[in-house]
């Protein structure tokens, strides 16, 4: 749960939204794009940095996951150490990810990014790739 100066954590199936939180289902019979929204609810620029959360051990090695802001791959950042970046009022930043299945039939897995300040993470939307329940088991 977000507490007072969390930025708000949306997703969307498509780069024009509509933009969401909480669970949205994802069918992975193909590639998809996936696309998140981080808004600050302060009027001050902060630093942040986003992470990459996914379970379900099942899942492993069913899909190939990166991560872009604009053109530039930040995939390597976000699934380790987290990428920073600086979150300014009245100026969304903008992620992509794409997911391409690895199998023909990959296993259901919940993918959802989080930012954090060093402190407990946001998270404010989860994509559940192939089955609505896979971020409902969380």
């Amino acid at each position: 749960m977000a507490a007072p100066g969390d930025p708000k954590v949306q997703g969307a199936k498509s780069a024009d939204g509509p933009f969401t939180a909480g669970d949205l289902e994802i069918d992975i019979s193909h590639n998809r794009r996936l696309y998140v929204k981080v808004t600050s609810t302060e009027d001050s620029p902060e630093p942040w940095t986003l992470h990459e959360g996914m379970c379900c051990a099942a899942a492993e090695g069913h899909y190939d996951i990166s991560w872009f802001k604009g053109d530039e791959d930040i995939s390597h950042d976000v699934q380790t150490s987290g990428h920073e970046f600086t979150l300014k009022p009245d100026k969304p930043r903008r992620f992509l990810i794409r997911v391409k299945p690895q199998v023909n039939d990959p296993h259901k897995a919940c993918l959802w990014p989080e930012v954090d300040q060093g402190a407990p993470p946001v998270d404010g939307v989860h994509f559940a790739l192939k089955h609505l329940r896979a971020c409902a088991e969380l």
